[in-house]
């Protein structure tokens, strides 16, 4: 992705209603258990994924994510896995206007 990307994400999130915090916390707990194994592996599929599956994966997780167990694990796993996200967030970050 180029500058013109994040600039544009950047935008777009900030349309939306939600906070910066707010957005992160809905990548953590929603997005990223649903599409780890698919970072996790070099050659993943990105350009199958139907709208429908993955908003329904998400909304299960969106009911998951005041679970304890379910916290616990996915901050572990981001612990593991966030340096795939991080640059991303840090470009989205450094767009924001406050």
């Amino acid at each position: 992705m180029d500058d013109s990307d994040y600039t544009y994400i950047a935008k777009m999130l900030q349309q939306s209603s939600y906070s910066l915090e707010e957005l992160k916390d809905i990548d953590l707990f929603e997005m990223f258990p649903v599409l780890q194994i698919n970072l996790l592996n070099v050659a993943g599929e990105w350009a199958g994924f139907k709208k429908e599956w993955f908003n329904e994966k998400c909304l299960i997780n969106y009911y998951r994510r005041y679970k304890r167990f379910f916290r616990y694990v996915t901050r572990a796993k981001n612990k593991l896995h966030y340096w795939m996200r991080e640059d991303h967030w840090a470009e989205i970050e450094s767009r924001w206007e406050l």
